[in-house]
């Protein structure tokens, strides 16, 4: 009678360090996959985060340059920097690869849009286009094989009249 209650304790005891064993082995397949997997998620987030991010300062510097677009198209204007100056301010301490600007005339014979110089935009029906492009910088290893490449951004906004002193 007593050999059988030793061997009744003993086989519990044997189960339970298997049980551990695979536990652990387990543990230690699911877990690598379960963080890659968060960081995929964090990088994704970041991505979209970050063309949010560029597409608002975009709009920013759409809505310096749709009052002054004279000479927005033109690198190194008054009016060119300023759009760049309120884009850069939205993305402060952001490595900022492109700031494009252009005018785009609407043709209702085409139905469409085409490019023009800023200086011969008309208010009222043409439009000013921001452009910010920069490389995308990814937190892990898992963010390398995004197809996430570049981030980019941008806004579209109709060319409006300056106001004058005689508007109401």
């Amino acid at each position: 009678m007593r050999l059988a209650h030793v061997r009744g304790v003993a086989a519990p005891r044997r189960h339970r360090r298997r049980e551990r064993g695979v536990a652990l082995v387990e543990a230690a397949i699911a877990l690598p996959i379960f963080f890659s997997m968060v960081l995929g998620v964090v990088d994704i987030g970041l991505g979209v985060l970050q063309t949010s991010q560029a597409t608002s300062a975009a709009a920013d510097g759409a809505r310096v340059g749709i009052l002054d677009h004279a000479e927005a198209d033109v690198v190194g204007s008054a009016d060119h920097d300023a759009i760049v100056e309120a884009v850069e301010g939205r993305l402060v301490g952001q490595d900022v690869d492109e700031i494009a600007v252009s005018c785009l005339t609407s043709s209702a014979a085409s139905g469409g849009t085409h490019a023009t110089s800023c200086a011969s935009a008309d208010a009222d029906t043409d439009f000013l286009r921001v452009e910010v492009t920069w490389e995308f910088q990814p937190v892990s290893f898992i963010g390398h094989g995004l197809p996430i490449r570049d981030i980019e951004g941008s806004a579209t906004m109709a060319i409006v009249r300056q106001p004058s002193s005689s508007d109401p």
